[in-house]
């Protein structure tokens, strides 16, 4: 009897300290205002949240709205927003990227779109990428603050086949935004960062595929299907790119200083030949030296980066940053420029 008593009573306190340790109550919320927290709050929306594919145009569109405030509730007023797609979609002018400035309430809108005949199967979700560059965190001045806005995407049907190709240069690189076009109402879409695409119509259909941008002129200058149906998917319809507008790389500011207390600035990458998009790599193998919070970061022009130098007790000290572009013929590539600290 005695040995039962005590095993009672032990396992009545190892459930005692098991739904002690359970207790979310027992942690404590960390408080907004320390330095590991984030101090800014960014939500975002869709506005539909589901868009239903056409075959033929007009596309469809959703209006993206985000809202940016400090934890303290103060909204926040002309703050850059970067918006990225992820997905099937474009915003205004084909752009696969682009940013928006918040307004006295805070928010921030943007207009994304499908094209007709987008290569969507079955229900799918993409999101949205918006983000505000700022010191989100009191502990690091480099930190960023984003959210990432669902939108479900519903072809009207579900049996389509599709046209699958890439466009590139003689070179095999890879060409985005080319605007690959089907006649005889079949729809429209660009070409991805890797000159891939694919483009989806309701079998039996014909016409013919071309692929145009500026300044480009492809080979072959386009594949006929007129006189023969496309019912199952078709492949390797890839384009080769001659000529094109002049890309070269650059940057804004050329040179950087800082005082031996450290610091940061900003340096825009853009295209100085053309509109034309530039992807790049940028980086440094200096350890006092960081970017955007890492030390090597990619993206594609106009781009803001953010340099920053660590404290370096008196001692001065020079640097380099080096951007590359993917493209090896991209004018000014490698870039290279120095960072100076007294």
């Amino acid at each position: 009897m005695k040995k039962s008593l005590i095993a009672v009573f032990l396992i009545a306190l190892a459930a005692m300290f098991m739904t002690t340790s359970c207790k979310r109550s027992a942690v404590p919320d960390p408080d907004p205002h320390n330095p590991s927290t984030f101090r800014i709050n960014l939500t975002g929306a869709a506005s539909p949240s589901t868009l239903h594919v056409p075959f033929t145009n007009p596309p469809v569109y959703t209006d993206i709205i985000v809202e940016a405030q400090r934890n303290d509730g103060t909204l926040m007023g002309n703050f850059k927003i970067i918006f990225e797609q992820e997905g099937y979609g474009y915003f205004e002018g084909f752009r696969a990227s682009d940013t928006r400035f918040t307004n006295g309430q805070g928010k921030a809108q943007i207009r994304y779109w499908v094209p007709a005949g987008s290569a969507v199967r079955t229900e799918t979700i993409t999101n949205i990428r918006a983000t505000l560059v700022d010191d989100g965190r009191f502990d690091n001045p480099v930190a960023a603050v984003y959210d990432l806005i669902p939108i479900k995407i519903l072809p009207y049907q579900t049996q389509l086949v599709c046209l699958h190709g890439k466009v590139r240069t003689n070179l095999n690189v890879g060409i985005p935004n080319a605007i690959m076009e089907l006649s005889n109402n079949g729809g429209v879409t660009l070409s991805r960062n890797s000159g891939s695409y694919d483009i989806c119509v309701a079998p039996g259909w014909t016409g013919i595929l071309t692929a145009n941008m500026s300044g480009y002129s492809f080979i072959p200058a386009s594949y006929d299907f007129s006189f023969t149906p496309v019912t199952v998917d078709v492949y390797n319809l890839n384009f080769y790119a001659e000529g094109g507008p002049l890309a070269t790389l650059a940057i804004t500011p050329t040179t950087f200083a800082f005082d031996a207390a450290g610091g940061s600035s900003s340096v825009t990458v853009y295209n100085s030949g053309s509109t034309t998009l530039i992807p790049y790599t940028i980086s440094t193998s200096e350890t006092w030296i960081t970017i955007d919070g890492s030390s090597a970061r990619s993206g594609v022009t106009e781009r803001t980066h953010t340099i920053t130098a660590t404290a370096n007790g008196g001692a001065a000290r020079t640097g380099l940053i080096t951007i590359y572009a993917d493209d090896p013929n991209t004018s000014g590539s490698p870039l290279v420029f120095s960072v100076t600290q007294l």
